[in-house]
């Protein structure tokens, strides 16, 4: 089978807080469960992690992981080799593939470890309802397209131009949020309120400023500028998030360097 994600190269152990570990499958190996999440630096990305524990007392040897659900188009492969330790646990990147609307999650794992011929399967828990967040907002994004085009400077603020289009059926815009980089401008409440019936269209322009005005949360961003946007489909209010392409993205980033003034000695934010 083809190499579809790497080896997230964490090694977790089994005290470490996370909370209680779930109950041991039927069909896998013993003591041997799994659980999948989605880390916050991962909604960029179809990243999803195949949380596999070991509550053996041998080492378990990982060939290869599929993750199965319902909702998905394919399965989720990691191709190992990978080991869990005694007491252990390690968590394994799949890519997500693209998910459908529905209800639940339903995942399953097929496990194919050293020693056996054949793979096992079992159920695996969506541990913290990550999973379910990232299939519902799937959804919304199936059924609500939305481009961010290229933002523009007015003054102190980030004016960023949006057409929404829903091409099947019915949905309901809410309110898109700042984020950890990007704040909503002064006078900028998000509200976009508006019903768009199917193949209807909408442009909106929304005003930002800077959140925050160090160079590392611009040097190390990742999910800054997901602004998230609230979606009512006929499935459920989700809130999913605007993903600006790489360019508008970069727009974005130069122009939020620019109000703060990150490496010229001035912070234009801090005028009087």
């Amino acid at each position: 089978m083809r190499r579809t994600a790497a080896l997230l190269l964490v090694l977790v152990l089994a005290a470490c807080g996370l909370g209680d570990e779930p109950a041991p499958e039927p069909g896998l190996p013993e003591g041997v469960t799994v659980s999948l999440d989605q880390a916050r630096s991962d909604m960029a990305t179809r990243r999803v992690l195949a949380r596999v524990s070991n509550g053996g007392a041998r080492p378990l040897v990982v060939r290869e992981l599929l993750v199965q659900l319902p909702r998905w188009d394919a399965d989720g492969v990691y191709e190992g080799p990978a080991t869990v330790p005694p007491g252990g646990s390690l968590n394994l990147a799949v890519e997500a593939p693209a998910g459908t609307c529905g209800e639940g999650v339903d995942a399953r794992v097929e496990l194919l470890v050293e020693g056996d011929d054949q793979p096992v399967s079992g159920r695996a828990t969506d541990r913290f309802g990550a999973i379910e967040r990232l299939l519902d907002r799937d959804c919304a994004d199936a059924l609500l397209t939305v481009e961010a085009r290229p933002p523009r400077l007015e003054g102190r603020e980030i004016v960023l131009p949006l057409v929404l289009q829903a091409p099947e059926e019915a949905v309901t815009v809410g309110a898109v949020a700042g984020t950890v980089l990007l704040d909503l401008a002064p006078g900028e409440d998000g509200r976009l309120d508006q019903r768009l019936a199917a193949g209807d269209g909408l442009a909106r322009e929304v005003r930002l400023v800077p959140a925050r005005c160090d160079a590392h949360v611009v040097a190390e961003d990742k999910v800054g500028t997901l602004l998230p946007l609230e979606v009512t489909t006929r499935h459920g209010t989700v809130t999913t998030f605007l993903r600006p392409t790489e360019p508008v993205k970069g727009r974005v980033l130069d122009l939020v360097v620019r109000l703060c003034g990150i490496g010229g000695g001035d912070d234009p934010l801090l005028d009087d």
